[in-house]
């Protein structure tokens, strides 16, 4: 998966953006394109702001792309995704969200939480490269797994909040393994099946995979975890 690190100050990266190309958002009807380009966006960066103030950690990026997303055969949305994206300081961690989770989602609590959740994704992620470089490791490589695999190992690959997020984030951290597992999404569910799917507006199953060269992590995360195994002697890292 990985070949090459690279450590850098996160200062100057843009905390919110857009994903995809002007043709793909242009798919999009234009009362809801300017709802999720400055609406939802500036939510986003609120939420952001909040966990990270309380985290005393800045958070990683996040980028939304025009699409619901759905799950494969059908069974159901996908809220959001941790995902490594290209950026000047070489591929990061950062969580990919589809413009649907913010069409259907009024709820900013749950919002929130389904945000903790992709960013501890994200730091787990960025844990397990620092391991590699610990180990001495050339490369990390996974085999390919289809996004059922993905799913049922969602509970593995997450840090323990309490070491990285405020005291609101750590009590209402979400573990689930699909949208059935929460009551709080049914209401989220409902509305993406009739309002985004049956108004034929654009749906494909997100890929859970990729493929980089170099990964880089900010500074302030690297540290954090050094601190964390510092304190538990070096045996919390993924």
């Amino acid at each position: 998966m990985f070949s090459d690190y690279n450590e850098f100050v996160a200062e100057g990266i843009k905390a919110v953006g857009l994903f995809g190309s002007k043709a793909e958002w242009r798919a999009l009807p234009g009362t809801i394109s300017k709802i999720i380009k400055h609406e939802k966006i500036e939510l986003l960066k609120e939420l952001r702001l909040l966990i990270s103030t309380d985290a005393q950690l800045p958070m990683p990026p996040i980028r939304v792309e025009p699409y619901g997303w759905i799950g494969p055969g059908n069974e159901g949305p996908i809220f959001g995704l941790a995902k490594a994206f290209a950026f000047k300081e070489g591929p990061q961690w950062g969580v990919l969200m589809p413009a649907s989770t913010l069409f259907v989602m009024d709820d900013q609590n749950l919002l929130r939480r389904i945000l903790c959740h992709e960013f501890a994704h994200c730091l787990w992620s960025i844990g397990r490269v620092l391991r590699a470089i610990a180990n001495g490791e050339a490369r990390i490589e996974d085999p390919e797994i289809g996004f059922e695999e993905v799913v049922r190992s969602d509970k593995d690959k997450l840090v323990n909040p309490i070491q990285w997020f405020g005291d609101w984030d750590v009590d209402h951290f979400l573990r689930y393994e699909s949208a059935s597992d929460l009551p709080e999404l049914d209401e989220p569910t409902r509305r993406f099946f009739e309002e985004w799917v049956s108004a034929g507006l654009p749906v494909k199953t997100p890929s859970p995979g990729f493929k980089v060269e170099c990964i880089a992590y900010p500074t302030d995360i690297a540290e954090r975890w050094r601190k964390i195994n510092g304190e538990m002697g070096g045996t919390v890292n993924p």
